[in-house]
């Protein structure tokens, strides 16, 4: 009489398996992958050069962007700790 129904014969089998695909898979130190044959190009190849005054822009927007998200995140700190200051506050009152 089997005792495991056939999971341990089937446990064995699996592992035998992965076994062998884990050989199939196996690859010298510096072997590339086939994902490393592809063409790679650069992306930045059909890009026309910007001129110094949109340049400019750029840099100053994204500062502008940088300094506007600082604020934000100032804001948000400041109302937290004054909503946190109140909830200890009023716990304290009430204990």
């Amino acid at each position: 009489m089997m005792g495991g129904f056939g999971a341990l014969k089937a446990m064995n089998d699996s592992i035998r398996q992965n076994r062998e695909l884990l050989k199939a898979n196996k690859k010298k130190p510096f072997e590339k992958t086939t994902l490393a044959h592809r063409n790679r190009t650069n992306l930045m190849d059909g890009d026309c050069k910007l001129s110094d005054a949109d340049r400019i822009k750029l840099v100053q927007g994204t500062w502008q962007s940088n300094r506007d998200d600082m604020r934000k995140q100032i804001i948000g700190l400041v109302i937290s700790f004054i909503l946190v200051g109140l909830m200890i506050a009023g716990f304290l009152a009430w204990w």
